[in-house]
């Protein structure tokens, strides 16, 4: 699906910058602002590609559930491909695309039609490029994550939305892992256990010290195949138990 076509965007970026029909921004973000809950397109073609496709796929079919976030949700049909096959393929749309900040995505899902797919289920999970050294504070980036929340809810009022907490970033007492944490306090507050849930996962990537298993996450940010399952076998409980509510 979308990840074969990927290798020929990243060529055809790479072989043509200049762009006629490139997205723009209407007006430039202040940095004094929080530029996590600001809608921002991003100007390389091979991103736009995506996103284009994205919106092709979702206003022309139905789906009961769609992924939606950066990279490490599109690597489910990359890394986590065989996961991917085995439980979502059939049903579901994958809306992830990598380096997506929380403004990047709520950028695309403002400029999207959700009505023809009229999912069951939106699985977000977004936030961790934003935790990257200085970028946005804690509360800034749970605010970004809550502002694509905030549209989602409104551009489909009759699907229900799983938020995932960010998974564990950086070492055990750094900077980074803290932030993680308190934006996924914040960002939990949203759930009304109603339309909107919430679920954390990010201990299933962990030692029994609370640094990053590498077996799982051999990066430090993205799962390999075994984490994908992992992950699959726990949100799956969630699935089941929101879906039939």
């Amino acid at each position: 699906m979308r990840s074969y076509v990927f290798l020929s965007l990243l060529l055809l970026y790479s072989c043509n910058q200049e762009d006629s029909d490139i997205i723009s921004n209407p007006e430039p973000i202040e940095d004094h602002l929080n530029s996590a809950n600001r809608p921002v397109a991003k100007t390389e073609a091979w991103w736009q590609s995506l996103h284009i496709e994205d919106k092709r796929l979702v206003t022309q079919n139905s789906y009961d559930m769609l992924f939606i976030g950066n990279s490490i949700t599109y690597n489910w049909e990359t890394t986590g491909k065989e996961v991917w096959a085995e439980r979502y393929a059939f049903n579901s749309l994958n809306m992830g695309i990598g380096s997506d900040r929380t403004q990047h995505l709520l950028w695309r899902i403002q400029d999207v039609d959700f009505t023809q797919s009229n999912p069951k289920l939106v699985v977000l999970l977004i936030g961790t490029n934003n935790t990257n050294g200085n970028v946005n504070s804690s509360s800034e980036v749970a605010d970004g994550v809550i502002a694509n929340c905030e549209v989602l809810k409104e551009k489909l009022p009759e699907t229900k939305i799983l938020v995932l907490g960010i998974f564990p970033r950086g070492d055990v007492e750094s900077l980074q892992r803290t932030k993680v944490q308190q934006a996924n306090n914040l960002v939990s507050k949203v759930a009304d256990n109603e339309r909107v849930f919430y679920a954390n996962y990010g201990r299933i990537f962990l030692n029994e010290d609370n640094s990053i298993n590498q077996d799982l996450v051999p990066d430090g940010v993205h799962p390999n195949l075994e984490g994908y399952r992992l992950w699959a076998n726990e949100m799956d409980l969630s699935i089941a138990s929101i879906v039939d509510k």
